[in-house]
């Protein structure tokens, strides 16, 4: 099992130089692409303003985890074209794995939390799988 956090990089910005009715049409776009990608095995979530989980049961080791978060971000960051605007966003996406990073599911989330925000930290690409610091 893997968790993935994903953020939106700079959506307050997004909202302010775009307006809120955009951010909303982005943030819709974006749990779309979600949808559109998902397995049946995979949970997707909004758990904040701009940030989404996604659990899949079938990753097993940290290796395969980055590449599904690479596809995450290849998927997700881009150009959307909002209320006949081009909007380009970039994403952050970091991810955990049973039982490499924890045995307890708050474990991972807190973990892929943590690795996300190594990930938005550091020069692009950004994603990355937890790592002890």
């Amino acid at each position: 099992m893997a968790v993935f956090f994903l953020d939106v990089n700079q959506f307050k910005s997004i909202n302010d130089n775009y307006g809120h009715s955009v951010g909303d049409e982005l943030l819709m776009a974006i749990a779309q692409r979600l949808r559109n990608n998902l397995r049946e095995y995979d949970t997707v979530s909004r758990i904040s303003g701009d940030e989404f989980t996604l659990v899949t049961q079938q990753l097993k080791h940290s290796e395969n985890a980055l590449i599904v978060a690479k596809k995450i971000y290849n998927m997700l960051a881009g150009d959307y074209n909002l209320h006949n605007q081009p909007v380009k966003i970039r994403v952050s996406v970091g991810g955990s794995v049973f039982p490499d990073h924890g045995t307890e599911y708050e474990t991972l989330i807190r973990k892929a939390d943590e690795a996300m925000y190594q990930a938005k930290n550091s020069p692009e690409p950004h994603y990355k799988i937890y790592q002890e610091e």
